[in-house]
């Protein structure tokens, strides 16, 4: 479904780390989220990946998703975005991260 979507929307009021964004962006759909604490603008990189509103801005929620139906579709660039987050990369930067510890 998520992949055939229009826009998928996101309207945490916080958050650890939104799996479902990086899920999204794997099926190259639009996204609307919160901007709530911890994860949306990290994920979508302050608004590059997918538009963000203020939590609780219905207005702005509502212009956002119409705003996102109208835009250019960019599944290949979400979906670049989704594979940083891939298990190979993030072990990889553990990875480093240990290693510039024992520096």
């Amino acid at each position: 479904y998520m992949a055939n979507c229009s826009v998928f929307v996101f309207s945490s009021i916080f958050e650890g780390l939104g799996n479902v964004l990086i899920e999204a962006l794997a099926c190259g759909a639009q996204i609307v989220s919160t901007n709530c604490k911890y994860g949306p603008a990290e994920i979508l990189k302050n608004g590059r990946y997918g538009l963000l509103v203020p939590v609780g801005d219905i207005s702005a929620m509502a212009k956002a998703i119409l705003a996102s139906l109208i835009s250019e579709k960019t599944p290949l660039k979400l979906r670049d975005r989704a594979n940083e987050f891939s298990e190979e990369n993030i072990v990889q930067q553990y990875l480093d991260l240990f290693d510039s510890l024992h520096e």
